[in-house]
């Protein structure tokens, strides 16, 4: 697992470019990936580490951006 959290590390910094937001990214996956491992079958798991890991990230971008503001400019002065 050492060499998962190492790896996973480094993608998330390719990501997130922060230290903390990787930490986060690879601790939200290992989460992900303890409450499912057992259902899934023999298969790559640090692929499917890193697929969680970019999937959550884009997510989080998404919710994280705000709608435009619109603002009203009066012209009858």
């Amino acid at each position: 697992m050492d060499c998962f959290f190492h790896d996973s590390h480094l993608y998330g910094l390719s990501l997130t470019r922060s230290h903390y937001e990787a930490e986060d990214l690879v601790q939200e996956a290992l989460y992900r990936f303890l409450l499912i491992y057992d259902q899934l079958e023999d298969t790559n798991y640090k692929a499917w580490l890193f697929r969680v890991m970019r999937n959550y990230y884009f997510d989080k971008q998404r919710k994280g951006k705000k709608k435009p503001t619109i603002y009203s400019i009066n012209l009858s002065n």
